[in-house]
């Protein structure tokens, strides 16, 4: 989270060399006015995919970052807030667990 003040920066300054090449440079600027005007649905089926395509885009990442949290979660459940869990073998073959005293 630190970098987004430098990246929202560095996005500023392109736009305004883009801004600052577009206004000096006219002959571009009418070129792509004029095809945008004139190819209407052309533009509108670009915009369309570009929309669909950021829609897919971003739906896989809010699908892996719920995956994650419930994967999280249910190891947290599970486990409790700790990495490792120690049992010690019961006399009937199960596990029991570890007793901190014995640490201690």
């Amino acid at each position: 989270m630190a970098d987004v003040p430098t990246l929202l920066i560095v996005v500023g300054v392109v736009c305004l060399v883009v801004l600052a090449w577009a206004g000096r440079k006219r002959f571009p600027l009418r070129i792509g006015a004029g095809n945008f005007f004139r190819r209407k649905t052309q533009v509108a089926i670009v915009v369309a995919g570009l929309l669909i395509g950021t829609a897919i885009i971003s739906s896989s990442f809010i699908i892996q970052t719920t995956f994650d949290y419930t994967v999280r979660s249910a190891v947290f459940r599970a486990l409790g807030a700790v990495d490792e869990v120690v049992y010690v073998a019961s006399p009937n073959g199960g596990r029991l667990p570890f007793s901190a005293l014995v640490y201690d």
